[in-house]
């Protein structure tokens, strides 16, 4: 499989961080998230704040990849199009989109059959040409 990323995707397109070292200077770098003089948050340490907050909130136990899957399943399941969610994960083929994100989520089956039921009924919405 090629590779899922594309330079065009908003993923790829970071603004820049501006972070303040201990002197009032401004430190440019390429990163969203930095320590206060410009440097990559630790993946630990990040973790552990993020299970903090899940705790205080009294929220389960998740990994933060978590968020994205539950991100990108949300917007499939709200109607968006595979070609939006992609882009906006920052594959390169709605397929992968498609792959990955999508399950075979019982509300939307049902609505999809109460949907293909109502097809061709008088009065359903359905408009004749």
């Amino acid at each position: 499989m090629p590779n899922p990323k594309r330079g065009t995707s908003a993923r790829t397109k970071r603004p820049s961080c501006r972070a303040s070292s201990g002197n009032s200077r401004k430190v440019r770098t390429p990163l969203i998230f930095c320590t206060h003089d410009g440097q990559p948050l630790r993946q630990g340490n990040v973790r552990r704040e993020f299970l903090t907050l899940l705790s205080r909130c009294g929220l389960p136990h998740l990994r933060i990849h978590d968020l994205r899957h539950t991100f990108a399943t949300h917007l499939i399941g709200s109607g968006f199009d595979p070609k939006t969610v992609g882009d906006l994960m920052g594959h390169s083929d709605p397929r992968m989109t498609l792959e990955i994100y999508t399950h075979a989520q019982e509300s939307l089956k049902k609505r999809a059959a109460l949907q293909a039921a109502q097809i061709g009924k008088p009065g359903a919405g359905s408009k004749s040409a």
